[in-house]
């Protein structure tokens, strides 16, 4: 009976011993995710660098958030162009929008 509760007791430290390891390890990477991150400019550039730092959560969500804008960025064609309003300012009482091909007001 005491060897089974050695044995149980040898099996909970080494899990709370690895998932420490673990968690320090995602802490770490998760750190070095957002540095990245953060001084990046391009989307492209820290999805490859997060596929080094496979135990981070957050690198992990970025990761499926970056795949699933990429599907549906290419699933979908460019929207039409609209026509854009323009606004312009006669003096600092008053102003006019006008849509293109929409005649001027007097």
């Amino acid at each position: 009976m005491l060897i089974i509760l050695v044995l149980s007791s040898l099996a909970s430290w080494t899990i709370i011993f690895r998932k420490l390891l673990h968690l320090g390890r995602a802490q770490a990477e998760t750190l070095k995710f957002l540095e990245t991150f953060w001084r990046s400019k391009r989307l492209d550039s820290i999805y490859t660098a997060s596929e080094q730092m496979p135990v981070s959560p957050v690198a992990q969500v970025f990761r499926a958030g970056y795949v699933e804008l990429s599907k549906v960025t290419q699933a979908q064609p460019p929207p039409p162009r609209k026509a854009r309003c323009t606004i312009s300012w006669a003096d600092s009482r008053t102003s006019s929008a006008r849509w293109p091909g929409q005649p001027t007001r007097s």
